[in-house]
């Protein structure tokens, strides 16, 4: 929505600007806005010669006032002063961009505007070195506090990598060293075990976490349900089920019986010239018995979570998760005469497709375990 915006905004300053002549565009509107719209005007076969005096002055002017502000701010020469200034390459490129494709530029009567292009490529690979070496202390600095206790620098650590990675294309040897070492110091470790207190139904619920082995947790956790050795846990999650049940299927039926006329000949009725004028037809009694039957069903696992501190023991939380699965099916049939068990809404003779009990469980332990991995992503470090 805030892309539309700008886009339409853009649009309007533009077509505000078709309204202007060259000159007093430029002393209207921002060089970069002149650029946009010049751009545009001159991308044809015989381009004005306004406009292309207009777009030599506005490039000059935009990259001049970039320029120095770009000497201002390498005096500082700090990291947050060359983010900026990589911000601002990036905007020289996107302006380079615009005119590069119109080069070598003619207007109609010969002009040929003096538009100088810059080596945007090696600032930008200046501006994205700068800012790799000068995040290199600030790294290593949140991973020296990492290993010494606070964990959550690790994972500050990374973020920072991983934009030096996608946004100032950092990518060595070290690069992937110092991410996997922010990822292992910033993983929390959780040892789950959960124990069946409800019988076979229990043991649905077991079988499923079996088979789903890997949790999803969150992405700075590390899940295991056997104690590896080697491995200093930080929480342990116990799952207490406390109950597990499939309730009987019940069947409510209603028959009804319907009696009406139905027709069992037809006989055309002619005139002398053997066309045909009516019907002669005769009707009987049919009668139909219609079952409309409805099928329930339910069942239901409920347990309790218990998170504790791996090295202290002490509890940390405690949660109670329900699941269940409804089953519910409603259809007919009948004995007797077709045609009268369809005009009272019973077109064909169905069934229940009725799921058996460790379905249904298996169902509620999906559904279960959905909600244990939300609640999953939730024991975290508090720092």
């Amino acid at each position: 929505m805030l892309r539309y915006f700008q886009t339409a905004a853009l649009l309007l300053c533009l077509t505000a600007i078709g309204c202007l002549s060259p000159n007093e565009a430029l002393q209207k509107k921002d060089p970069d806005t002149v650029v946009k719209f010049a751009s545009r005007k001159l991308d044809g076969k015989r381009p004005k010669t306004a406009w292309a005096k207009a777009l030599e002055t506005a490039f000059a002017q935009a990259n001049e006032k970039d320029l120095l502000r770009i000497e201002e701010l390498k005096l500082l020469g700090t990291l947050a002063a060359w983010e900026q200034i990589h911000g601002i390459h990036e905007g020289m490129e996107r302006r380079h961009q615009r005119v590069e494709p119109l080069l070598p530029l003619v207007s109609e009567d010969g002009y040929r505007p003096d538009i100088r292009l810059l080596p945007v490529a090696d600032m930008l690979a200046e501006s994205r070195r700068e800012v790799i070496e000068l995040s290199l202390p600030v790294i290593e600095e949140l991973l020296r506090n990492a290993h010494g206790g606070q964990r959550l620098q690790a994972r500050a650590a990374y973020d920072r990598i991983a934009v030096l990675r996608k946004k100032y294309r950092w990518s060595d040897v070290q690069t992937d060293e110092l991410q996997d070492e922010a990822r292992a110091l910033g993983t929390v470790y959780i040892l789950l075990d959960y124990d069946n207190f409800a019988g076979f139904g229990g043991m649905q619920l077991v079988q499923n976490f079996d088979y789903h082995s890997s949790f999803g947790g969150g992405f700075w956790q590390s899940i295991d349900t056997r104690r590896s050795p080697g491995v200093r846990y930080d929480f342990e999650v116990d799952v207490d089920l406390l109950s597990a049940s499939v309730s009987p299927t019940f069947i409510d039926s209603d028959k009804t019986t319907y009696t009406q006329e139905v027709e069992t000949s037809r006989k055309a009725i002619k005139d002398t010239c053997g066309v045909v004028v009516g019907y002669d037809i005769t009707y009987a009694k049919a009668t139909a018995t219609i079952e409309r039957v409805s099928v329930r069903k339910e069942a239901s696992l409920a347990a309790t979570v218990q998170v504790y501190d791996a090295v202290t023991g002490e509890p940390i939380r405690c949660d109670r998760i329900w699941s269940d699965d409804k089953f519910s099916e409603d259809y007919c049939t009948y004995t007797g005469d077709a045609s009268v068990a369809a005009a009272n809404g019973c077109s064909s003779k169905g069934s229940a497709a009725i799921p058996s009990d460790w379905q249904m469980l298996d169902n509620c332990a999906s559904d279960f375990r959905f909600s244990f991995d939300c609640l999953l992503r939730n024991v975290d470090l508090e720092e």
